[in-house]
C-alpha cells in the first residue's frame, strides 16, 4: 500500500546546530517516510540521530532510529523493524512516552501487515489511532488513520475500513495533500475490488486518475495496475491496455521489480475475458518468462494459474490441466517458503528472550481491564468474530451473556467508589469460576456490565447464567456495602452463523438484558 510523500532530503540539509526546537520539527518531518524512495530518508535519519544523541533528547534518538528501521522495512528488512519498534515500545510504556508509543504502534502494524498477520496488525493500528494526541500534526493524523484503514481492509472488515477512509479523505479537504490523495483513493478502490464491488472501484479509480492528472501526478506502477483492475471489473477491455502502457512499453513507470510482471498478468486477464485469446497467451508467457528471469516466484504462480486459465478457453484441456497441476506444485512451495520466511522474521524481530517476554506482556495487558484483570472490550472486538467462526465449525453454536449489576450506582453513591471497585473486583472472580476451561472466558465491557462468552448452546448457557444470579445474590456482600442487596441482570444470545454475525449477537443479548431489566431485574432472559 502507498503512503504519504514528503521531502526528506531537507532534513539532511539543515545547519549543524539545530536547536531542540528545529530537531523535533526535522524528526516529525521524517517521520512521514514517503513510498517512493524510502532510502532517500535513511541518511537523513541517521543524522538526526546522531544530533539528537548529542544534545541527550533520548526520546528523539528513538524516534529517529524508528525511521531508519521503517526506511530498512521499506526495502525488504522487515525483521530490523520490528526489533526495533519493539524495544522502542518497551522502552516508551516504561517511560510513559506518548510520542514514541503512537509511532511504535503504528510501525508495528506495518510489520505484522506485511507478515500477513492482520489480527494483530489491527490491533496496533487501533492502539495507534487511540493515543494519537488531539495535538498530532495534520499529515501525522492522516497516515495514521490510513493505516487504521488498510489494517481492517487486510482484516477484511470492509464497513469499517470505508468509513475509516472517508474519514481520512475528510481531512485532506481541510488541509489538501494531492499525493495523499492519491494513495487513499488508490487503497479505496483496492478494497472496493477486494469486496467485489467494481463499481465504486471504478469510481475511486477514475477519481484517483483524475487528481494526478489535476495536479500533474505521474502515475506509477501500483496506481496504474489498480486502475486497470478496475476497469476489469467494469468490463472496460478495450481501456485496460492503454492504462498499463506506460508499464508494458518502459522501465520508467516500474519502481518494484515484479511491476512488469503484475502489469503482464492484468493485462492477459483482461484479454482473456474479452475473448482475445491468442493475445492473452502472449501476455501470460511473457510475464511467465519476465518472473522466472527476476526470480520472482509468487509471481511465477500467479503466472502459472493465469495460464491454465487461457489454455482452458482456448480449449486446450489437456494443456490447461498440465499447467494447473504445476500451479498448485509450485504454489505450496511458495506457501512454504514464506512460512519459513515468516518465522525467520519473527525470530530476528525478538532477538532476545527479554523482548519476547516484554512484548507478550505488554500486549496482554493492552487487552486486560486493569481493575478486574479480565479481557477487556478492545479483545472482544479482535475475538469474537473469528470466535464465531471457530465455535460453527467445531461446536455449532456459541453463546453470549451480558451482565449488569442491578442499581450498581447506588454502591459509588452510597457507600463509596472504593467499595464499588471492590464488588467489582469480587464478582470477577465468581464470573470466572463460572465459566469452563474449553475457550469461554469472561470480560468487563465497562462499568458494571461483563460479558461471558460460552461455548455452549442457548439452554447450557441460560442454566449456567441462572446459577451464576443465584450465586451472585446468595454471596455475602456485607463487608463491602453492609446490608445493601447485590443482584445481577442477564441477557443471554446465542449463534449459529459466522463471524460477520458478532455485531448481531451482542445486540440481541443486550436486548435480552433490557428486558431482564424491564421485568423486574435479578433474572435471565434468553
Amino acid at each position: 500500500m502507498t503512503g504519504p510523500h514528503t521531502e526528506p532530503g531537507t532534513a539532511a540539509q539543515r545547519p549543524a546546530s539545530l536547536g531542540v526546537t528545529e530537531l523535533t520539527r526535522a524528526v516529525t518531518e521524517l517521520e512521514l517516510v514517503p513510498y517512493h524512495a524510502p532510502q532517500d530518508a535513511e541518511a537523513p535519519a541517521q543524522d538526526l540521530e546522531r544530533r539528537a544523541r548529542e544534545l541527550g533528547l533520548e526520546s528523539l534518538v528513538v524516534r529517529a532510529r524508528l525511521i531508519t528501521a521503517d526506511v530498512r522495512a521499506r526495502m525488504g528488512d522487515n525483521a530490523a523493524l520490528g526489533r526495533v519498534a519493539h524495544q522502542a515500545l518497551i522502552w516508551a510504556n516504561a517511560r510513559g512516552d506518548v510520542e514514541v508509543q503512537v509511532r511504535c504502534q503504528r510501525l508495528l502494524s506495518a510489520f505484522y501487515g506485511r507478515l500477513g498477520d492482520t489480527a494483530t496488525s489491527l490491533e496496533h493500528a487501533v492502539r495507534a489511532v487511540e493515543l494519537l494526541p488531539a495535538s498530532a500534526p495534520a499529515p501525522l493524523r492522516v497516515r495514521h488513520y490510513m493505516g487504521l484503514a488498510v489494517a481492517l481492509m487486510l482484516a477484511r472488515s470492509f464497513d469499517a475500513a470505508r468509513d475509516r477512509f472517508a474519514v481520512t479523505l475528510s481531512m485532506l479537504d481541510e488541509r489538501d495533500d494531492p499525493d495523499v490523495r492519491v494513495a487513499v483513493l488508490n487503497n479505496l478502490a483496492y478494497l472496493e475490488l477486494t469486496a467485489g464491488d467494481t463499481g465504486a472501484a471504478m469510481r475511486a479509480a477514475d477519481q484517483m486518475r483524475a487528481v494526478g492528472q489535476r495536479h500533474g501526478i505521474t502515475m506509477d506502477a501500483v496506481y496504474l495496475d489498480t486502475i486497470a483492475r478496475a476497469q476489469i471489473g467494469a468490463g472496460r477491455f478495450a481501456a485496460v491496455e492503454l492504462t498499463l502502457a506506460p508499464i508494458l512499453e518502459s522501465d520508467d513507470g516500474c519502481t518494484e521489480p515484479h511491476d512488469l510482471a503484475e502489469a503482464l498478468l492484468t493485462l492477459a486477464e483482461s484479454q482473456r475475458l474479452a475473448g482475445a485469446l491468442d493475445q492473452a497467451l502472449g501476455s501470460v508467457r511473457r510475464a511467465l518468462h519476465e518472473s522466472r528471469r527476476r526470480g520472482i516466484e509468487s509471481f511465477v504462480v500467479r503466472g502459472l494459474r493465469e495460464h491454465a486459465a487461457v489454455l482452458a478457453a482456448r480449449g486446450s484441456y489437456a494443456e490447461a490441466y498440465e499447467q494447473l497441476l504445476a500451479f498448485h506444485t509450485a504454489h505450496e512451495a511458495v506457501q512454504s517458503a514464506e512460512r519459513q520466511a515468516r518465522a525467520r522474521t519473527l525470530h530476528a524481530a525478538f532477538a532476545t528472550e527479554e523482548a519476547v517476554q516484554q512484548s507478550r506482556r505488554y500486549r496482554e495487558m493492552s487487552l486486560r481491564d486493569p481493575l478486574t484483570g479480565l479481557y477487556n472490550r478492545r479483545y472482544i472486538d479482535d475475538r469474537l468474530p473469528a470466535l464465531l467462526d471457530h465455535s460453527r465449525q467445531r461446536f455449532g453454536h456459541l453463546s453470549v451473556a451480558i451482565i449488569d449489576l442491578d442499581h450498581f450506582k447506588r454502591v459509588n453513591d452510597e457507600v463509596s467508589h472504593d467499595a464499588g471497585d471492590k464488588v467489582l473486583a469480587r464478582l470477577a472472580t465468581l464470573l470466572e469460576a463460572a465459566v469452563g476451561g474449553d475457550g469461554s472466558f469472561v470480560a468487563r465491557l465497562g462499568g458494571e456490565e461483563f460479558l461471558l462468552v460460552l461455548h455452549a448452546d442457548s439452554a447450557t448457557a441460560a442454566r449456567v447464567c441462572q446459577q451464576l444470579c443465584d450465586t451472585i445474590r446468595a454471596k455475602d456482600w456485607s463487608d463491602l456495602v453492609g446490608t445493601m442487596p447485590i443482584t445481577a441482570s442477564v441477557g443471554v444470545a446465542t449463534t449459529f452463523a459466522g463471524g460477520d454475525a458478532a455485531i448481531a449477537l451482542l445486540s440481541t443479548a443486550d436486548r435480552n438484558l433490557y428486558r431482564s431489566k424491564a421485568n423486574g431485574r435479578d433474572r435471565v432472559t434468553a
